[in-house]
């Protein structure tokens, strides 16, 4: 226990404690009265026992500081509120340069952890939001009908602001993230794009089938494709796609087989900033419930007119929308898959896909059972 006593040479109280190597140390509390030179002695002790555990946390170190502070009269250190550092994190990428769209897509993020938790709960300390809340957060945002790979989405933005809250540890980062393989997209069969191109009367729609089969271009990047984008003489198309636009700062360079130039040669060509799909230009691509008029739910109905099988994954509750075995994305799936099918190696798979990652390339691929046994039925004979 801490020893405190008055030194005959200095007009403060002196304490003795043991440091956080268990080690007796002699120090000035820098106090003139008793009461105050016990109550710096005992912090400092309880302090350095906490470190030397290994537990001596942010959240306990303004914990026994503020308490000494306020015991002694003087003003606490003021802590980051939950809802002051989510805040603080659009506000600090916003002027760091963050796209309007991103930030619009983080906002429901942050806006929907402040509803789960409460108003009164959002004002305390941000180092006090644990594991478990985020865990209760994560349920019931499987259970509003969001995706595995939303939820994940969302739990991934929350630790991002949480570690730029320098919150250690971060609570998030060690919530395990859903399995996002159950959401089981099919890519189309190659007479199923050919039923999907006869389905529609829409020039547009048909190019954009056939940039999503040749190019991989996910359906808002591909809506709102210019024509300053594509280089038909070179028969390249440039484009940052939106969900990598931080990551990225660069344009995804994709070369057009000449089944996509040709058809693009035939299109009403504009010019810069003109729109190559006008009609689909801007508008919203998202299916759920009241967004019935989004692209996805457009491309469902020509999925339906091309008399294409189509399983109901999951049915979205509330705002969630519904997941279906295949939709505008699985030509996505279609084109990686062709490319493993054709024996293009991984690497150049990934660049085209504009996949950085390994894990993420390898749920876009799928190996058919006539390409296995293709390839198995090329090994030699064991038993001769």
């Amino acid at each position: 226990m801490a020893a405190v006593f008055k030194h005959p040479n200095s007009p403060y109280y002196i304490c003795q404690f043991r440091n956080e190597l268990g080690k007796r140390i002699t120090r000035s509390t820098k106090r003139r009265k008793l009461s105050e030179a016990r109550k710096v002695a005992e912090t400092w002790e309880e302090v350095a026992r906490l470190a030397g555990q290994s537990e001596l946390t942010r959240t306990a170190s303004e914990k026994f500081i503020n308490g000494l502070l306020q015991s002694l009269g003087r003003e606490t250190i003021k802590r980051i509120s939950i809802k002051e550092a989510l805040d603080g994190f659009l506000k600090s990428r916003r002027d760091l340069g963050m796209k309007d769209g991103t930030i619009k897509a983080y906002t429901p993020i942050f806006t929907s952890l402040k509803e789960f938790l409460g108003t009164g709960r959002c004002d305390g300390s941000v180092e006090s939001l644990d594991k478990n809340e985020l865990k209760q957060w994560q349920r019931s945002l499987v259970a509003s009908g969001l995706v595995a790979t939303t939820v994940n989405k969302y739990i991934k933005v929350i630790g991002a602001a949480l570690k730029d809250a320098d919150v250690h540890p971060n609570p998030a980062h060690s919530l395990q993230l859903l399995d996002a393989s159950t959401a089981n997209k099919q890519p189309f069969t190659d007479d199923e794009i050919r039923r999907l191109l006869k389905a529609t009367d829409s020039k547009e729609w048909r190019g954009m089938i056939m940039l999503g089969a040749w190019t991989g271009i996910r359906l808002s990047d591909a809506a709102s494709l210019t024509w300053g984008q594509i280089d038909l003489d070179e028969g390249r198309l440039a484009y940052i796609p939106a969900k990598r636009s931080r990551k990225l700062h660069r344009n995804l360079e994709v070369a057009l087989h000449s089944e996509a130039v040709k058809f693009l040669r035939n299109a009403d060509q504009g010019i810069g900033k003109a729109p190559v799909f006008p009609t689909l230009n801007g508008r919203r691509s998202g299916s759920g419930g009241a967004n019935a008029g989004g692209l996805s739910n457009e491309f469902g109905r020509l999925i339906d007119r091309a008399g294409i099988e189509n399983q109901l994954l999951r049915k979205g509750k509330g705002r969630g929308r519904d997941v279906w075995e295949k939709g505008f994305h699985s030509l996505r799936h279609t084109m990686i898959s062709r490319m493993t099918h054709a024996e293009v190696s991984k690497d150049v798979r990934k660049a085209i896909a504009g996949h950085s990652t390994d894990s993420a390339h390898e749920r876009y691929t799928h190996l058919s059972f006539d390409k296995q046994k293709t390839t198995i039925s090329r090994l030699p004979s064991l038993a001769s």
